[in-house]
């Protein structure tokens, strides 16, 4: 009786292994890419209807990825200029974490400028995900779409780490905290700004808050052999990323090297307010087009005109 029983049941395990696998071979050769393409359209249009997405191939990988290849991103006003292309994107249930934790975990990867984006992902109720992970070497100089559209060039390496909360449904209730680092490159400047039209510097840092679909600049922080420089403010994202508006307030110190490139004239009045302490200073309007200002070098110029 008791062998008849285990004959059973293992045929039972059996069958239930094979029907496991041939369910696994014909997810794998019938996965239906072309439905899960729109989906993931679909839902990212939904949840920033500002961008529009091009999937190049999208295809089920081993061991149970999800890759995405040459991911476009560009705005909606402008769909033929893309702003990002991610090389590959590829999504992934961490199975090591989950038989760790108990718990539904996964991981995505991100190709982006020779460097990429790497996250810890936990699903929080409908439509949300924790995130948890780190930006590495992205190389702003290979963003080419960005600088165009912002009509600047610029360069350096971005890195950083970051951890929130993703509302998938409605963006604007995401929480998402960031410790992010420039390193080592060049800002060009529309209009010269203290005798400059680049600036390089060796490290911009801040910490940065996105909540209730603003961006929040605290501790931020610009090392450059020209200057020291200090600052905190915001960026109001727009309909396009051009558009959006920024109010960033801060103080610089200017270095020996800048006094070297600075008129008599300018050099004097720099010189009078550094007296006073840093020299303060205002960026205002939008992303494309900001605006620059010195308020005591302003008054300056005026006392002198009179």
């Amino acid at each position: 009786m008791v062998g008849r029983i285990i004959k059973i049941t293992g045929t039972m395990v059996a069958y239930a292994l094979y029907a496991v696998a041939v369910t696994a071979v014909l997810l794998w050769y019938l996965f239906p890419a072309t439905t899960v393409r729109q989906w993931l359209l679909f839902r990212l249009h939904r949840a920033v209807p500002a961008l529009q997405c091009t999937i190049g191939e999208l295809k089920l990988a081993s061991p149970g990825r999800l890759v995405l290849r040459d991911v476009r991103l560009s705005s909606g006003q402008q769909a033929e200029k893309v702003l990002l292309t991610f090389g590959q994107v590829s999504l992934a249930p961490d199975g090591l974490a989950m038989l760790r934790e108990r718990k539904v975990l996964g991981r995505l990867r991100l190709q982006l400028a020779s460097g990429g984006i790497v996250s810890r992902l936990e699903p929080e109720g409908s439509g949300k995900l924790h995130l948890e992970g780190q930006v590495r070497g992205v190389r702003l100089e290979q963003l080419q779409g960005v600088q165009a559209r912002l009509g600047r060039s610029f360069s350096g390496t971005l890195s950083g780490s970051f951890r929130g909360l993703l509302d998938l449904r409605d963006p604007r209730q995401s929480r998402i905290e960031a410790n992010l680092v420039l390193e080592q490159g060049e800002l060009t400047l529309k209009k010269p700004v203290l005798g400059l039209d680049r600036l390089p510097y060796g490290l911009i840092g801040s910490s940065v808050l996105l909540e209730k679909g603003r961006l929040r600049l605290d501790k931020g922080n610009v090392e450059s052999r020209l200057l020291h420089g200090e600052f905190h403010g915001s960026v109001i994202p727009g309909r396009d990323m051009a558009d959006s508006a920024i109010l960033l307030k801060g103080v610089v110190r200017p270095r020996p090297e800048l006094f070297a490139r600075l008129g008599k004239g300018v050099s004097r009045m720099v010189r009078s307010q550094l007296r006073k302490g840093a020299l303060d200073f205002s960026i205002t309007g939008s992303l494309a087009e900001p605006g620059i200002l010195f308020p005591a070098l302003a008054e300056a110029r005026r006392g002198e005109d009179r």
